[in-house]
Formats: C-alpha cells, structure tokens, sequence
C-alpha cells in the first residue's frame, strides 16, 4: 500500500510537468485553441490540464488495480502486457498524428512532449502492476485451529486473526416449579437430608 501511494504521488507530480508543458504550447497553436478548438481551452491554464491529465491517469489505475485484485497472477501479467501495447500505440498514434496533421504540428514540442507524459505514465502503471506482487489473504477463521495469536505479515501474505469465541455458558441452577414430576438430582437429595 505504501508503494502505491508514493507510485500516485510520482504520477501526481508527472501529470503537473505534463499539464504546465500542455500551456506551453506555441503561439499560433494558443490562438487556433482560443479561436477554433474552444473545447481544449482548459489546456491552456497549467493546473488544469494537470487535473485532467491526473484524473485520467487514476481512472486507468483504478481499473489496472481492480483487475490485478480480481484476477490470477498470470491473467493480470497478460493484461498489463495487453494495455502497455495499447499505451505504446497510443503514443505511436500521437506521434503520426503530430507529423502529418498540419494543426496539430503547429502546437509545438513542448505540447507534445506533454501528450507524451500522458502515454509514458500509463506504460509506468501498466509496469507497475506486472511488478507488483498479489497479496494473498489468509482468513485464519475458517482454519480449525491456526494457533495464532495476532495479525502477521510475512512475504506479502496478510494473516487475519481468528474471531475471538465466546467459553460456553455455565449452567445456572434451574429454578424448579412444584408439582411437575422431575428426576431428583444428587444435589437434590443433599437438601433433603439436612432436613
């Protein structure tokens, strides 16, 4: 856990260089945003490129981390291996697009190296994940009798301690009531001698 909170930190602080390099594009490109492309006027201001930028990159953790919970080492590893290809064709598709849409060429290198950021942080999750050992959860509750006193973690394995179980109750003397026929019990008897 730890781990990944210093892995969303790194890419909180890659989607701020990536959202300050999206407003840095050049001159002409800034005025067909602000002339032509209106949608992408969020671009421009550095923060909130930079929260785009992040959101998008949570969402794609979020769904890499539900899927390396959900499902066995090896079908997360081929995922991971799947969606790096995505991501390095996403950047490969950035790239032509770059080159050969006169438009979008015009938005300079500072901008592209920012839509860059974007794919290379999404590779970085992809190996994150492949990286990343599963925990396994042992639940101790549903082994007889596991002799284990606390919580324990030892090689990515998380021991959960057994539910504490209540003694059985002591059998509190019956109050009897007069007249039903009932068998007399050696305590019984005691009383009745010192009668």
């Amino acid at each position: 856990m730890k781990r990944a909170i210093l892995f969303l930190l790194f890419l909180a602080g890659l989607s701020c260089v990536s959202g300050f390099l999206l407003s840095k594009a050049s001159w002409i490109g800034r005025v067909g945003i602000t002339f032509f492309f209106q949608e992408y006027n969020f671009m421009k201001i550095w923060w909130q490129g930079a929260i785009a930028v992040y959101l998008a990159l949570i969402i794609l953790f979020t769904v890499h981390y539900y899927f390396h919970r959900k499902w066995g080492r090896i079908a997360s590893i081929l995922l991971n291996l799947l969606l790096l290809g995505a991501a390095a064709c996403g950047a490969y598709v950035t790239y032509l697009d770059f080159t050969n849409d006169f438009s979008h060429h015009l938005l300079g290198w500072r901008f592209h190296t920012g839509v860059y950021l974007f794919w290379v942080a999404w590779a970085m999750i992809c190996l994150f994940f492949m990286f990343k050992k599963k925990e396994v959860v042992v639940d101790l509750n549903e082994i007889p009798n596991p002799g284990y006193d606390d919580t324990e973690t030892t090689n990515n394995i998380v021991v959960v301690p057994p539910l504490p179980t209540r003694p059985p109750r002591p059998k509190v003397n019956e109050v009897r009531n007069p007249g039903y026929d009932e068998p007399a019990t050696a305590q019984d008897s005691t009383d009745q001698e010192d009668d």
